[in-house]
C-alpha cells in the first residue's frame, strides 16, 4: 500500500511539473509572439517589409496554439471544466497546428511567385502577399473542420481514430512538407539556372541578388525543417491526452 501511495504521488507530481513547464513555455511564446508583432507594427522600417507580414503570421499561429494549449493545461490542474465540447477543442487545437504548418507553405508559395514569376506585377503586389495568407488560414480551418463533426484525438470516445490519425497526418503533416518541398526545389532550380546564366554575362548586381535569394532560401528551409523536428519530438508527459480532456471537458 505504502509503494502504491508512494508512485501514485510521484506520478502526480511529475504531471504537474510537466504541466507548470508547458505552461511556461505556452506563456513565453504567447509573450514573445506578441511582443515581436508590436515591435514590427511599431516600426516602419519593418513594416513595409513585406516578409515581416508573414513573420507576423507565424507569430499569430504561434498565440492560437498556445492560448489554446494553455488554457486546457490550466483547467487540468485547477481541476475545472471547460465550456468547450471535445470536438470544439479538437477543432481549434487543430486549426492552430494546421496554420502554423501552412503558414510555412504561404511563406514557400510567396518566395516561389516572387523569384521564379516576378517578372508579374501581381505577384510583387500587397494584393498578391494578403490572398496568400488569408488562402492559409481558410485551408486551415478546412482540413480541422472534421472534428467538429467525428470525435478526434482530444475526445475520450473516440469511434474513427484510425481514419482520423491518418487524415491528421496528411493534412497537418505531408502535405504542408510536400508543398514546401516542391516550391523549394523550384526555387533551387531557378536560382541555379539564373546564376550560371549570370556568370556568363558578368553581371555583378544580379549576381549579388541571386547570392542574397538563396541565403534567404537557406534561412526558410532551416526554420522549416527545425519546426518539423520540434514538433515531432516524444511527448515526456505521462498524462495522456485522454486524460487531459478528461479533466478539461468533463
Amino acid at each position: 500500500m505504502g509503494d502504491e501511495t508512494s508512485s501514485s504521488y510521484n506520478y502526480s507530481s511529475l504531471g504537474s511539473a510537466t504541466n507548470i513547464i508547458q505552461i511556461v513555455i505556452a506563456s513565453l511564446t504567447i509573450v514573445l509572439g506578441i511582443g515581436y508583432i508590436i515591435l514590427i507594427l511599431i516600426r516602419p522600417i519593418l513594416r513595409h517589409n513585406k516578409l515581416n507580414w508573414f513573420t507576423i503570421n507565424v507569430c499569430l499561429g504561434s498565440i492560437w496554439l498556445s492560448t489554446i494549449l494553455l488554457s486546457m493545461t490550466i483547467l487540468q490542474l485547477r481541476n475545472l471544466s471547460s465550456s468547450l465540447s471535445c470536438r470544439a477543442l479538437t477543432f481549434l487545437v487543430d486549426v492552430g497546428a494546421c496554420q502554423l504548418m501552412y503558414s510555412h507553405c504561404v511563406i514557400a508559395i510567396s518566395r516561389l511567385l516572387t523569384i521564379v514569376y516576378g517578372n508579374k506585377r501581381l505577384f510583387l503586389s500587397n494584393m498578391c502577399l494578403w490572398l496568400c495568407i488569408a488562402n492559409g488560414w481558410i485551408v486551415s480551418v478546412l482540413a480541422a473542420l472534421p472534428y467538429l463533426f467525428i470525435d478526434g484525438f482530444l475526445c475520450f470516445n473516440s469511434t474513427s481514430s484510425t481514419f482520423l490519425a491518418y487524415y491528421t497526418l496528411i493534412t497537418t503533416l505531408l502535405f504542408p512538407v510536400t508543398i514546401v518541398t516542391v516550391c523549394n526545389i523550384r526555387i533551387l532550380l531557378f536560382v541555379r539556372s539564373s546564376t550560371r546564366r549570370v556568370h556568363g554575362t558578368g553581371t555583378v548586381g544580379g549576381h549579388v541578388s541571386h547570392r542574397r535569394d538563396v541565403q534567404l532560401l537557406k534561412i526558410t528551409i532551416g526554420t522549416f525543417v527545425a519546426f518539423i523536428l520540434i514538433s515531432n519530438l516524444p511527448d515526456d508527459d505521462p498524462l495522456s491526452k485522454d486524460e487531459m480532456v478528461t479533466t478539461a471537458c468533463s
